[in-house]
């Protein structure tokens, strides 16, 4: 964590744009602005994007927002996450 309390990242993919920030406490999960669960309404994808926080016992440690800007986002977030 830096001296602010969170940890960020940023990704780039062609036009596309992910922004991740990292706070400790709390287990939310908000993409968009929305929470995870309503933006992947479907079990098995949710499951699929938090295994990495579930495995390695961090799913309520942490709370993690996400901001995806670029073409056709929510599209290719889901088409990964079927991968």
């Amino acid at each position: 964590m830096n001296d602010k309390g969170y940890l960020h990242a940023t990704g780039r993919r062609k036009c596309s744009v992910a922004q991740v920030r990292i706070n400790s406490g709390g287990g939310a999960i908000i993409v968009n602005g929305k929470p995870l669960e309503e933006m992947f309404p479907i079990e098995r994808h949710r499951n699929t994007i938090l295994e990495p926080l579930v495995v390695t016992d961090n799913l309520e440690k942490f709370s993690i927002t996400v901001k995806v800007t670029g073409e056709v986002v929510v599209d290719k977030l889901v088409q990964y996450v079927m991968e």
